[in-house]
């Protein structure tokens, strides 16, 4: 038998994502807990608006954009450099 050791995947960020990683790029975030029916926890976040419309004016006016990770992947996949999907959403002016 082979002695795999500890190789456990490492915790998450104990801030979350939306402090850690989307909050440092200056953008505002919401993190939500949904439970489905059969029990399972899922954590949903938000960006509700880019850097330049804080005002809020067009946040009903562009459409949603909804993001999936893979099952080994977690949100920070889509946050991870500065060219990464979540900020062209933005830069295209989607949500």
């Amino acid at each position: 038998m082979n002695d795999i050791g500890d190789q456990c995947p490492p915790l998450p960020h104990p801030l979350g994502m939306c402090k850690s990683r989307v909050a440092a790029f200056g953008y505002p975030c919401e993190e939500y807990t949904v439970t489905t029916e059969d029990g399972y926890i899922l954590s949903l976040k938000r960006i509700p608006h880019g850097l330049s419309d804080a005002d809020n004016s067009t946040e009903n006016t562009r459409p949603p954009v909804l993001l999936f990770h893979g099952l080994m992947v977690d949100g920070f996949s889509w946050t991870e450099y500065t060219k990464a999907i979540a900020w062209l959403h933005f830069g295209r002016r989607w949500v």
